[in-house]
């Protein structure tokens, strides 16, 4: 046998298991009982196979393993793992969703609003896509019979530039339908699944998603993302070496109404060596696939056709172009030139322009459901800052709220976030961008000071540093520092002590010529120096008769010495 890193060799393994194999050696045989004992229903089921080496050198060979069910055994075939109690409750909670599903396209519609701005066109398409498809799944759970008959899914593809929406507003679906959900990127596949991964991988991750449970995956949403970098040739071009025709290839099969086996083909190989039982399957017929991609060259190659068409005296009528600012109402406009190149074509796509860019016709034929979303100008960006459930200021708010800051936003000042985050061209990923490299040093020096609100403003986000030097140097801020310094200095060494009105003047003073914060200042002055040391020395020779301290200004200046000074003071008193 051969064993590297702790994995066995199939080849040897199978070399093991055979029941031809010429056993001699006392050490062969007990490995080959132990294997069979392992695929015995009534024996040591589920025993992981790195601990069938640990029994041929003495071991139990029921610990921990890196294959196989539980390493206590419980009769389990090879590969499969038991569905805990909540597990089990959670897939017949989904099922019981499923059968309780009775939404309109309308209400779907409305839920998706919430969360995410604009693409009403995309959103309608989505909406009757999702109710027709698990309309008909409930009435197949209802009705078994109803599962024979022929029926073609729904699959969906959306095309948009990168940042305009297409994951997250699958996401949202799958989040209010309850169902599993797996996303990939069709970067990863390959076409034989040896290198990468293969179609059918994705199908079990299903399986993983519901807990193991085979009927609750077979009502999933698988989304691949970025299909158009395995176009085979065309304007796609696959990326990554692999043959885009044959990774397209691999989900025909998948996309309408197939078994998968719940196990890789590993697993199956080592199950069947090991009698593992029989094998669970996954039926896609009503698994809904969803694909997306940017498709900026089939973009380009539909305005050269369009305008083509529309000039001369006979323009063709196929329609504008779409434009970011479509539907984008808002009191607030942001100004400048923010919507400049934000124009998309894709929803004037055609199957041929599909074929064209690099999609197999029996791909593209298997998903007849097509919508295109469009980029993101200014003014959907500021509304996703000010209208969505789960914005990402609320999330910078909740970041800063952890340090016990409240942080507001002026209208303004969102206005300018959408601005600049335009010109990034990655959508609404950009407002991450901008928000972060406008606040990140807030976050590093403000939790160490008194501060407890924070405004947004736009000359925050133009002057992030300047903005904050300002707060830092403010004689309010550091008045509070100083206080509260105090308050965390008796609370951490026990001791208490005050300042001097004049101490506290001069480090004021000094945190706003310099732009330190009082932290800083005061830890230099009092804790490198001793002070504090010094301070609890005499509270323990006292045994804390002596518990409150005032810091004068002979202690600022020449803080060593004074301290030399107290103690000798206390010496001559003891």
């Amino acid at each position: 046998l051969q064993v590297r890193s702790g994995v066995v060799c199939s080849a040897a393994l199978a070399a093991a298991a055979g029941a031809t194999w010429t056993v001699r050696s006392r050490r062969r045989r007990r490995l080959l009982r132990l294997l069979r004992r392992a695929a015995s229903p009534g024996g040591a089921a589920g025993v992981p196979i790195g601990n069938i080496f640990d029994a041929m050198r003495g071991g139990t060979g029921v610990g921990g393993g890196f294959m196989g069910g539980p390493g206590m055994g419980g009769g389990m075939p090879f590969g499969q793992k038991q569905s805990s109690p909540e597990e089990d409750a959670k897939a017949q909670k989904v099922l019981q969703n499923i059968r309780d599903f009775r939404m309109r396209p309308r209400e779907v519609k409305t839920f998706l609003d919430r969360f995410v701005v604009e693409q009403d066109d995309a959103k309608k398409v989505l909406s009757v896509a999702i109710c027709d498809h698990y309309n008909w799944a409930r009435s197949c759970i209802d009705k078994a019979s109803l599962r024979d008959r022929n029926y073609t899914k729904p699959n969906i593809l959306i095309a948009g530039p990168t940042g305009s929406g297409k994951t997250y507003l699958v996401r949202t679906m799958a989040k209010m339908l309850g169902v599993p959900f797996v996303k990939a990127d069709a970067t990863k596949f390959s076409e034989t699944g040896i290198v990468g991964e293969d179609a059918e991988d994705v199908v079990r991750q299903l399986v993983d998603q519901a807990g193991g449970n085979t009927e609750v995956a077979q009502y999933g949403m698988v989304y691949i993302d970025e299909v158009d970098k395995v176009c085979s040739g065309g304007q796609g071009g696959a990326r990554g070496g692999w043959n885009g025709s044959q990774v397209q290839s691999n989900f025909l099969k998948i996309m309408e109404d197939t078994e998968v086996s719940a196990k890789n083909p590993m697993q199956a190989s080592l199950s069947n060596m090991l009698g593992g039982g029989q094998d669970q399957t996954i039926s896609t017929k009503f698994v809904l696939f969803i694909f997306s991609g940017a498709f900026n060259s089939m973009n380009e190659t539909i305005k050269n056709r369009v305008g083509t068409k529309s000039m001369g005296f006979l323009a063709d009528s196929e329609g504008p172009a779409f434009t970011s600012s479509q539907g984008a109402g808002s009191a607030a406009t942001p100004s400048g030139d923010s919507n400049e190149g934000a124009v998309s074509y894709l929803h004037l796509a055609e199957t041929s322009d599909f074929v064209e860019a690099g999609l197999e016709p029996e791909f593209i034929g298997r998903v007849p459901v097509r919508v295109a979303i469009r980029a993101l100008d200014a003014k959907d960006l500021y509304r996703i800052l000010t209208e969505a459930e789960d914005s990402v200021l609320k999330q910078f708010q909740n970041d800063f709220m952890g340090y016990g800051i409240e942080l507001k936003a002026e209208d303004d000042a969102l206005l300018r976030v959408a601005e600049l985050a335009v010109k990034e061209k990655t959508g609404a990923r950009a407002l991450v961008t901008v928000l972060e490299k406008a606040l990140r040093s807030f976050k590093f020096e403000l939790p160490s000071t008194s501060c407890t609100e924070l405004t947004l403003t736009r000359k925050l986000i133009d002057d992030p540093q300047g903005t904050l030097n300002a707060l830092l140097s403010s004689p309010e801020l550091a008045r509070s520092d100083v206080q509260r310094w105090l308050g965390e200095v008796e609370k951490k060494y026990e001791v208490r002590f005050d300042m001097a009105d004049g101490v506290r003047d001069r480090v004021v003073k000094e945190c706003v010529e310099t732009g330190q914060p009082a932290e800083a200042v005061l830890n230099r002055c009092f804790q490198d120096t001793g002070v504090i040391a010094g301070f609890r020395e005499i509270r323990e020779a006292t045994q804390g008769s002596v518990e409150l301290f005032t810091i004068n200004e002979a202690m600022l200046d020449q803080p060593e010495e004074e301290m030399k000074k107290w103690k000798k003071g206390l010496e001559r008193v003891s």
